[in-house]
């Protein structure tokens, strides 16, 4: 994690004199291609905060890599069936990750890196330009790097012993010494295996209910209000969708007929399967859709790096915390107005 040690250490500090623009970082962004990751996920990061320059397009890049070539060096040369040095390697990457995240927990005391600082809709970066781009890349640091062992740990969970294996609230409450926040940014990836019928069956019935092109609120031609009430409290209020989304695309997603423009759903996976489940299985808002609903939330919305959820992760999901439930249920309940 050489560049790592450098944006905390050394040349990469993103808070040192800094009067390069656009023009310096915009070619350093696009000449810095992603890494492949040479492994199954089981994690993924879903942060919120804009990217605000390409300052700060340039450094996320530059930690995914990071991590990523760390997490494929580690599973490359790391067997499975060696479980003293898999044991030796988890705890080499637990110490280095624990002392980056005290040093990073520093920076954002001392400077007050406060993430809600950049979050807010009243922001105006054009006041500190540094200090936002700062805050956005020391606290998606932090979050990669909790990624980063909850990655390694899902590998080997096996191996690892129970009382030694680590939640990602854990890197809060027993490295940062602060309660973890109510979102973490960093999601779990159900992995599901399906037969070769079954994906065969699944492929059929999409083929045969292709007709469902997005949902149908029952309303829709009597009370096209509460569509637009339900967008205002999604986006507004429990700040699930975009906040770049377009009332005329958000209609299109509840009026049965084909999507062109699908809304960025920035609330996580299990808050969407939560809407989902409760606007047409639980209240039956919009129309049945003969099992098809998930397909359909697939073609309605996307995520925020503007990549596709997948369906089958996406009906495995659980019930969210109970805030964010009752957050989705105020925002969905326009629909019955």
């Amino acid at each position: 994690m050489k560049n790592i040690d450098s944006i905390l250490h050394l040349e990469l500090r993103p808070f040192v004199a800094d009067n390069k623009g656009e023009d310096y970082y915009s070619p350093l962004f696009r000449s810095l291609k992603p890494i492949k990751e040479n492994f199954t996920p089981h994690y993924s990061i879903n942060f919120t905060a804009p990217e605000l320059s390409p300052k700060v397009k340039y450094y996320k890049r530059l930690i995914d890599n990071s991590i990523i070539e760390e997490l494929n060096e580690l599973f490359n040369s790391t067997p499975n069936n060696d479980t003293a040095l898999v044991l030796f390697r988890r705890k080499k990457l637990f110490d280095k990750v624990a002392y980056f995240l005290k040093e990073i927990k520093q920076y954002i005391d001392r400077n007050n890196y406060d993430l809600s600082t950049i979050i807010s809709q009243h922001t105006d970066f054009s006041i500190d330009l540094q200090h936002s781009e700062c805050t956005y890349i020391f606290n998606y640091l932090q979050t990669s790097l909790i990624r980063c062992c909850m990655e390694f740990q899902s590998h080997f969970i096996d191996i690892i012993e129970e009382d030694k294996r680590l939640c990602i609230a854990d890197f809060y409450t027993q490295i940062l010494q602060k309660q973890a926040p109510e979102n973490t940014f960093i999601t779990e990836i159900i992995h599901i295996e399906i037969s070769q019928e079954e994906e065969t069956k699944t492929t059929k019935a999409e083929i045969k209910d292709e007709n469902f092109l997005s949902f149908e609120y029952i309303n829709f031609g009597t009370n096209p209000d509460a569509v637009q009430n339900l967008y205002d409290s999604l986006k507004n209020v429990a700040k699930m969708i975009s906040p770049q989304t377009k009332l005329t695309d958000f209609k299109k997603i509840f009026s049965g007929k084909e999507i062109t423009n699908p809304i960025v759903w920035i609330g996580s996976p299990t808050e969407l399967y939560y809407f989902v489940r409760y606007i047409h299985g639980i209240n039956h808002f919009v129309k049945d859709t003969n099992k098809q609903q998930w397909n359909i939330a697939c073609r309605c919305f996307v995520k925020e790096d503007g990549s596709l959820f997948d369906k089958a992760k996406l009906k495995a999901l659980k019930t969210p915390a109970e805030k964010s439930k009752k957050k989705i249920e105020a925002a969905a309940n326009q629909l019955n107005a």
